[in-house]
């Protein structure tokens, strides 16, 4: 189970926010597959793992759930939100972040 150390203040304001239980991030952490974009990790359960690993009674809980967390050792969550064009949104990505040149 996730901790809260493993969450940062972020991340536990947001769940708190969008009504995502620790179960569900769990589950995404879990049975999830990532993406490694911007120095994150994102994560999210694709449609033919949800109905093989995740409890029908949860399914529609995780489904279009993505979690997003940091990409060094720690593995802290940055955030999770749910959004039905996310993965398609994070494939278009910029493969590193762009900062403001002066």
């Amino acid at each position: 189970m996730i901790s809260a150390q493993n969450l940062s203040r972020h991340a536990h304001k947001r769940i708190s926010q969008r009504g995502i239980s620790a179960r569900h991030i769990d589950l995404v952490l879990q049975y999830g597959t990532c993406i490694y974009k911007q120095g994150l990790v994102f994560y999210y359960i694709q449609k033919a793992d949800l109905m093989k690993k995740v409890l029908a009674v949860e399914q529609h809980a995780v489904r279009n759930l993505i979690v997003v967390e940091s990409d060094g050792d720690e593995g802290v969550v940055v955030t999770a939100y749910k959004n039905l064009d996310a993965v398609k949104k994070i494939r278009k990505k910029t493969k590193y972040m762009l900062g403001k040149s002066s």
